[in-house]
Formats: C-alpha cells, sequence, structure tokens
C-alpha cells in the first residue's frame, strides 16, 4: 500500500468517526422526544461508526467516543425497564443494558491501565461502574461496584473539574444508601415471615396435640 492510499484509508477513518459523533447526537435527540427505539438504532449505528474508524482501539478520543456511546445504549435500556416498557419480562432488556454497560466499563479501565495517572479516567471509569450498578446481578454486585466507583471518585477529589466529581459522588453516595436501605427491609420482611410461619407451625402442632388428647380421653 502506497502513501496515497494510507491518506485515504485514514482519511475514511475519520469520515467513520465524524458521522459516529452526529449519529451519537442524532440519537440524544430522539431521547429527548421519546423515540426510545429511533435512539437505539442511532446509538447502535454510532457504535458500528467508532468501531470502524478505530478498529485497533489506539485512538483515546474515539475510544471514548465509543464508551459513552455504550453508556447511552445502557442508559436507554435502564430507562425503557424503569418506565415499565419493557413487558412481562423485562430481563432480555436488562441483559442488554449490562452488556452495553460491561463494554463502556472494559474501554474505560483500558484507558487507565494506559494513563493510570489520569484523574479523567479514573471518573470516567467511576462513572462507568457506577451506572452498571444499576442493572446488577445481584445486591452484591451492586455494592461492590458502587464502592469501586466510590473509591475512585476519592482519589480524583480536589480536581479542578470538582463539580461534576461531586455531583456523581452524591449520585453513587445515594444508590449505595437505597441499596442498603432496600436489603435492611427486605431482610427484616423475611425475618417477621419466617417469625410468623413459625408462629403458625406451632400453633398448628399444639393444636394437633390438643386433639389427640381429647381423642385419647374418649
Amino acid at each position: 500500500m502506497d502513501g496515497s492510499d494510507v491518506q485515504v484509508q485514514e482519511y475514511g477513518k475519520e469520515l467513520r468517526y465524524e458521522l459516529g459523533v452526529v449519529m451519537g447526537k442524532l440519537g440524544e435527540w430522539w431521547n429527548t422526544t421519546g423515540g426510545t427505539e429511533q435512539a437505539l438504532q442511532s446509538f447502535s449505528g454510532a457504535s458500528a461508526q467508532f468501531r470502524a474508524a478505530d478498529p485497533d482501539g489506539r485512538r483515546p478520543e474515539v475510544q471514548h467516543a465509543l464508551s459513552l456511546t455504550y453508556i447511552r445504549i445502557g442508559d436507554t435500556m435502564f430507562s425503557v425497564v424503569a418506565s415499565g416498557g419493557a413487558g412481562e419480562d423485562p430481563r432480555p432488556v436488562v441483559e442488554k443494558a449490562r452488556n452495553a454497560y460491561d463494554r463502556a466499563v472494559s474501554l474505560r479501565k483500558r484507558a487507565l491501565d494506559v494513563e493510570p495517572d489520569s484523574v479523567q479516567k479514573a471518573v470516567e471509569l467511576a462513572i462507568a461502574l457506577g451506572f452498571r450498578a444499576r442493572v446488577s446481578d445481584s445486591d452484591d454486585q451492586a455494592r461492590y461496584l458502587l464502592g469501586e466507583a466510590l473509591r475512585l471518585i476519592h482519589t480524583a477529589e480536589g480536581h479542578p473539574d470538582s463539580f461534576k466529581i461531586v455531583h456523581y459522588k452524591q449520585l453513587f453516595e445515594q444508590m449505595l444508601e437505597t441499596l442498603e436501605t432496600t436489603v435492611a427491609e427486605e431482610e427484616r420482611a423475611a425475618a417477621a415471615s419466617a417469625a410468623a410461619s413459625a408462629g403458625d407451625s406451632a400453633t398448628t402442632v399444639v393444636t394437633d396435640a390438643a386433639a389427640v388428647v381429647a381423642a385419647d380421653d374418649k
């Protein structure tokens, strides 16, 4: 491949990147108008363009745009579930949201590995982890993901972009607090149910025993 061919190829990749940006913005617009299906189509198209623009994962700006697109896909899927629009069985939609968030987490982990001292990369990974926690497989996983997100955010405190950091810190702390409250309530309800069942069983035993004694007396 001569120099002109390389230039054409690189130009094509740049066009794909720019097209991906436009499609991503279109997806955001569709989301604001309630066009969920159209938004997902636009985000999916954007992710395909970004992957084609940087197949080797060597352009940080493209990889960042790709990770952001995956988060947008996850957010859109999550909103469908939260609004009750996923039907009687939301599990397939939840799984799609998980996959999208997982891809974003993977890309952002890789970016932080390349620049381990980057506060921005740490915060971006924290955001992906925190959002992934919303569709966790279990309470323990959600607790872990939120804990990791907050740990990364703590390392970034004092950064000039502090408003953004404080916002996500408060959000993830609130999510963790809500999780702990919900788990505690479920445990209390389970304990109360178990106690009630035990009480019913004891009453049944006593009643049965009384019936046996009465029968013997006859």
